[in-house]
């Protein structure tokens, strides 16, 4: 078993600290983690930078700096393709910490970003990594009320959808995505629902047409028999307006996807570009 892995099963959290702070010191790295009793949260430190996380496999993806988890992000998501804007608005659905405002503060500082997180556990590190304003303790799903959520802290698999394991279940508030943005333009949606992404997305296509980018968690996370949910994201979202740009090749399938129209807006603008300065042939 690898060292990392025998740190995720360390139960008594402040041994956890001390083991990932051993750790750090051993291999001369700036991290330090400190566990909150009151909160029942850790507290990560780097280079004068704080996150919080929330059980020790959310710690340990930082043993190795902000700034590598922050780089891991856009590339899984595949961020880099994506021209953002000042003031493009960024929804995360599923945010868990808030990693991906990670990403952005150090490559699309100007952009506007909301992030949903439907466990409570988890939206307490999100609310104290991003701030309050900027977080949202609601499930996006394809109705509004109050719906059952299972709750697996152990493995990052909590959902809307029944998973093999799960430690409870609670009531949870939860919306659609066309109702928490009913005017405004997404410049990119962040889709990781643990396997409920069909749903998330039908709870929003009345506002398709006002999203420029979505980069989605398509892997086995669906229901008791984890079920991709590749194929159904991708043909709900070509039969209204989009295209798939890119997929990923690695451990977990991503997609992203973009406007059809968005790409011949591009497309229509690159050519008049070509055509002024006479490069058409």
């Amino acid at each position: 078993m690898k060292l990392k892995e025998k740190f995720r099963t360390i139960s008594n959290p402040w041994v956890f600290s001390q083991f990932v702070n051993l750790r750090s010191i051993i291999k001369l790295k700036k991290v330090r983690c400190t566990y909150i009793p009151s909160l029942g949260i850790f507290q990560v430190q780097c280079n004068r930078q704080t996150r919080y996380a929330s059980v020790n496999s959310r710690v340990l993806l930082y043993l190795d700096g902000f700034s590598n988890r922050s780089t891991y992000i856009g590339q899984t998501y595949m961020l880099p393709l994506i021209p953002f804007r000042e003031g493009d608005l960024v929804v995360d659905c599923g945010a868990n910490m808030g990693d991906l405002e990670l990403y952005l503060r150090e490559n699309a500082p100007k952009v506007r970003y909301i992030g949903f997180e439907p466990n409570p556990h988890d939206f307490v590190c999100l609310e104290r990594n991003v701030g309050s304003s900027r977080s949202r303790n609601v499930g996006l799903w394809n109705q509004e009320g109050s719906i059952p959520f299972y709750v697996n802290d152990r493995h990052a698999s909590s959902s809307f959808i029944q998973p093999p394991e799960f430690t409870q279940v609670i009531d949870i508030p939860a919306s659609t995505l066309s109702n928490q943005f009913p005017n405004e333009r997404i410049r990119l949606l962040k889709l990781e629902a643990e396997g409920a992404e069909p749903e998330v997305l039908y709870g929003a296509i009345s506002i398709f047409n006002r999203i420029d980018y979505i980069s989605a968690d398509v892997g086995p996370e669906r229901g008791i028999h984890e079920q991709e949910t590749r194929d159904m994201v991708v043909n709900l979202l070509e039969s209204h307006g989009f295209e798939l740009i890119k997929e990923s090749k690695g451990h977990r399938k991503i997609i992203l996807m973009r406007q059809v129209e968005l790409s011949e807006t591009s497309n229509y603008q690159n050519w008049h570009i070509a055509t002024s300065k006479g490069n058409l042939d």
